[in-house]
């Protein structure tokens, strides 16, 4: 029973990847049309992509033609199973793929324990921020941002950037290096407003969630996730930021310029993030170009010493 599941698990898997493959092609092409236009709907296009082929195959009857109709036929041909092959050697190949299938299932959640135990020890060990000017500043760019419930904001000297965590209870954390609470009093205002305001847009927009779900397609369907699917995740990752990138612009006051000098100055840091971000936070800021050069509003949230 437990390899039956398993195969049929592994089916699905193998139809999922055609679906994603199909549904690839055309995205890169309205990818290109959209080149130049705004970020966010390139976000949504990649989304679309990761999300779409799941749909289809709930609600798809894949399986229409019986044991010989064309699913079946090219799920025998990708899982290298003629359909005439001898019925104990089909249940020895079946029973072998639905084992490695098992393997990777509980290999993902092991490393996914493991991320989040980390991810659980940084934040039980991190102290809320007390600083009265970083707080009426966070306070701003949230309001800014339109955070309704902005998220905890604390200090953590286990990380070396800053990112934000996506966790059931109690919600959103925005998790900053220690070394901002020491160089509170010195700090540019301009580069707290633009990792502030670069967190929160990625709180406002629900990235963090969305790559907590897509965990699940990682560990649920492997075959799919290699060919298409981690790929559809990076360019959703890419666009993602530099739809944050926009925003955060925007909400910090800053001038493009100013913005990508905060970015590089984070370059070294991108991966200091605990190993938990990359599954469920999101936020550390790259270093890349602005993508807009428009000049925001030149609003002053409160009187932030620095040059």
């Amino acid at each position: 029973m437990t390899t039956d599941w398993l195969t049929s698990m592994l089916r699905a898997d193998v139809q999922l990847a055609l679906l994603a493959a199909a549904v690839l092609v055309p995205a890169l092409l309205a990818a290109a049309a959209l080149r130049g236009r705004l970020p966010v709907w390139r976000k949504g296009l990649w989304l679309g992509v990761l999300l779409v082929p799941v749909a289809c195959l709930v609600c798809a009857q894949l399986d229409a033609g019986g044991p010989s109709g064309p699913a079946a036929q090219v799920r025998a041909a990708l899982l290298g199973t003629p359909l005439s092959a001898d019925p104990a050697a089909t249940r020895a190949w079946a029973a072998a793929l639905g084992w490695a299938y098992a393997a990777w299932i509980v290999g993902v959640l092991l490393f996914e324990l493991a991320a989040t135990l980390h991810l659980r020890r940084v934040l039980r060990g991190a102290t809320d921020v007390s600083d009265p000017r970083v707080v009426t500043l966070y306070a701003y760019l949230a309001k800014a941002a339109g955070c309704r419930r902005p998220p905890r904001l604390v200090l953590s000297d286990r990380v070396a950037a800053p990112f934000v965590a996506a966790r059931a209870w109690p919600g959103l954390t925005v998790v900053l290096p220690a070394a901002f609470g020491v160089t509170a009093a010195t700090a540019r205002r301009d580069a707290l407003a633009a990792v502030l305001a670069h967190e929160l847009a990625h709180a406002r927009a629900g990235d963090p969630w969305v790559q907590r779900g897509l965990f699940v397609l990682k560990a649920l369907f492997p075959v799919a996730w290699l060919a298409v699917l981690a790929a559809a995740r990076v360019l959703w990752e890419d666009a993602a930021e530099e739809t944050t990138d926009l925003r955060a612009v925007r909400a910090a006051g800053l001038t493009p310029a100013a913005y990508g000098a905060v970015l590089k100055d984070f370059a070294l840091a991108d991966d200091g993030a605990p190993g938990s971000a990359r599954g469920l936070a999101l936020g550390s800021p790259r270093p890349r170009p602005t993508a807009t050069s428009r000049r925001p509003p030149a609003s002053s949230p409160t009187g932030w010493g620095g040059a």
